[in-house]
């Protein structure tokens, strides 16, 4: 289970724009759904992306999908994504350009 209050603290930590959303969203109101990650839906500006990469940055972060690749955010890459899937020490973390 990934550590949540660690995961939110450290955007808090960071000024990131976002709002919580999905199984931990609901969970917080209630629920009993019980899922694997944090999914958070925030602002997907440079600016922005590099606080995530900077909340980050020492929890060996990797794209979820291509666990090969370490997470490097370039401007060119920034302008290209509309969703960035992660795994972290902490746990997953899907940001979500929209929802």
């Amino acid at each position: 289970m990934p550590d949540l209050n660690g995961l939110l603290q450290r955007r808090h930590d960071h000024d990131m724009e976002f709002v919580l959303v999905g199984g931990f969203a609901v969970l917080v109101h209630g629920s009993t759904l019980v899922t694997r990650d944090l999914a958070i839906c925030c602002r997907f500006t440079g600016e922005n992306l590099q606080r995530v990469q900077q909340a980050v940055a020492d929890l060996h972060p990797v794209h979820r999908m291509r666990p090969d690749l370490p997470l490097v955010l370039t401007p060119e890459i920034i302008a290209t994504l509309k969703n960035l899937y992660l795994k972290t020490d902490l746990g997953s973390v899907d940001c979500l350009g929209d929802v």
